[in-house]
């Protein structure tokens, strides 16, 4: 809970606050560990909450896997087919990450995806993401849930 007593749905981003504004009771589960990632009416105040379960258990996260040549030759020919200013969409694995890094000396590039992966992170804090190019949601990076190492969010 922050400061003004608001919980965020932590790395999902998604319809939950719709089903916990329609539930007959409703008990939130707190956990250290998990980031706050804030979006558009993603946040239930602690007066709509009936009660509250702490789990401080470290979040699970995915293992990297090795890239292979041929993901990397794969990846470097689809980086050199995205514009600058283009809007990324990206998934889960090796390959999506490998594009990401190939993606990093382009410019102004937009986020609106299922998936926010480290290496879109990456993008964002290079400033290669700006979102300024967005046809919607411009200046702003647009995710379901995000994943990745520890820290990373």
């Amino acid at each position: 809970m922050d400061k003004y007593g608001y919980f965020t749905f932590g790395t999902g981003n998604d319809y939950s606050t719709r089903v916990a504004r329609s539930a007959k009771k409703l008990i939130v589960e707190v956990n250290q560990y998990m980031p706050r990632v804030y979006g558009e009416g993603a946040v239930i105040h602690i007066s709509e909450v009936d009660a509250i379960v702490e789990n401080h258990e470290p979040l699970i996260e995915l293992p990297v896997r090795t890239a292979v040549a041929e993901d990397i030759a794969i990846s470097q020919i689809i980086a050199s087919l995205v514009p600058d200013g283009a809007c990324l969409q990206m998934g889960v694995g090796a390959l999506p990450e490998l594009i990401c890094n190939a993606l990093k000396e382009h410019n102004d590039l937009g986020v609106h995806t299922e998936a926010l992966n480290p290496g879109l992170v990456s993008l964002i804090q290079q400033g290669v993401v700006t979102n300024q190019r967005k046809n919607i949601d411009r200046g702003m990076s647009v995710f379901y849930f995000c994943y990745g190492p520890k820290g990373y969010v």
